[in-house]
């Protein structure tokens, strides 16, 4: 009885593993099957236009062919865009032209939400024209790049480009928060900025398993669903970031980085200017700007600090907004701005602040609709018009 009990357990295991390994192999095949037609379909989808690089931990690829699709609120258009040889956006580089402009920044500056002629860098560069003969304007723009990754491209780049004009673009948004996320650069015994010396970290989104569409989809999907059940009306945003620049700012102390990807509004320097996290993102950025500075001075380069405000302090379409934090204050509309202009101001540095410029020209038609913080069209082609007038008049071109 005991044999016989014993051999039918035996049968319904062995039944059981056998069924379960044609299980997972039909899932696996079904899944390989999806992600072949997915990578067919898809084809431009396929490899990421981005890679780790252990100076500044992003960089584009070269000769990259990519789509970008703007929301529905935004009009879904489908964008194409493209990266050259040298891993910028756009054409590929002219040889020895008569006037040379770097634009140094974040996706801003990169823009693969605009067609080619309307990103800021080739609006500049057209209206540069009317006053300079044969100028090339390189979009050294990348997503999430924060000014310290900026001050690393920056001194990488200009000694092989030789520009004859570098634009240092800072998003007051976000920018002061990448500097503690990255953990790239800390002040010096001198007063300046030093690399630290801790391990640099691959973004999630360009490991392996973020490289197969089928997850991809489902990540989608998944946020997507969980969107739509989550009241984001209920959530606390003011509190939500605030803790996240507190966390940042004990990770930085502590040594530790973010990912690259993922940044928040820098609600800290917005409503506390005083508090020690706030202190230490101005203290680092004025020691990366006098850095960046000093280095075009030493290399006979013109330099420009390019200040764009945020969408948070100008429109109110966001879940959170300028409105929210008005009741807190310390906070002024251009803060983040005005502690950039100060920066400058204090260290002679030249700079463009967009602040005024967008608040006195309906704002909420010069960025995108919705949770995109961009600037849209408008705003790059008010941006360029600006730019290019202050360059010619105070360079005299």
């Amino acid at each position: 009885m005991l044999k016989k009990k014993n051999r039918l357990i035996s049968y319904v295991l062995k039944r059981y593993i056998k069924n379960t390994i044609i299980i997972v192999v039909i899932t696996v095949s079904i899944i390989i099957a999806i992600e072949v037609i997915l990578r067919i379909i898809f084809f431009e989808k396929v490899e990421k236009a981005y890679k780790f690089d252990s100076d500044y931990l992003i960089s584009l690829k070269p000769n990259q062919s990519k789509v970008f699709q703007r929301s529905i609120e935004n009009g879904n258009d489908v964008i194409f865009w493209k990266t050259n040889k040298d891993s910028f956006r756009g054409e590929e580089l002219r040889n020895n032209p008569n006037y040379r402009v770097l634009v140094i920044g974040d996706s801003n500056i990169q823009a693969r939400f605009s067609k080619l002629e309307n990103t800021f860098t080739k609006q500049l560069e057209k209206y540069l024209l009317k006053d300079i003969e044969d100028v090339e304007v390189i979009n050294a723009g990348i997503v999430g790049a924060g000014p310290d990754q900026s001050l690393i491209r920056f001194k990488k780049l200009a000694p092989m480009l030789k520009p004859n004009l570098v634009i240092f673009h800072v998003f007051c948004d976000n920018d002061f928060g990448d500097i503690l996320r990255n953990n790239l650069v800390e002040i010096n015994l001198n007063g300046g900025v030093s690399k630290t010396k801790y391990k640099r970290y691959k973004s999630k989104k360009l490991k392996l398993l973020n490289n197969i569409l089928v997850m991809r989809a489902l990540n989608k999907i998944s946020l997507k669903v969980f969107q739509e059940k989550f009241d984001v009306e209920n959530i606390d945003y003011v509190n939500k970031f605030y803790q996240q620049t507190q966390k940042e700012y004990l990770n930085y102390k502590q040594g530790k980085s973010g990912d690259h990807f993922y940044d928040y509004y820098d609600i800290d320097i917005s409503i506390m200017p005083n508090i020690q996290s706030s202190k230490l993102k101005i203290k680092l950025m004025d020691a990366i700007l006098k850095e960046a500075n000093q280095f075009a001075k030493d290399t006979k380069i013109k330099f420009v600090i390019l200040i764009q405000p945020s969408k948070v302090d100008l429109v109110d379409d966001l879940p959170f907004s300028y409105k929210d934090l008005q009741k807190y204050p310390g906070y002024k509309q251009s803060n983040q701005t005005q502690f950039l202009q100060t920066i400058c101001e204090s260290s002679n540095i030249d700079f463009i602040n967009l602040f005024n410029v967008f608040f006195h020209n309906n704002p909420q038609y010069l960025f995108f609709s919705k949770n995109d913080s961009h600037w849209n069209d408008f705003g790059q082609k008010l941006a360029a018009e600006k730019v290019a007038e202050y360059i010619v008049k105070k360079y005299k071109l």
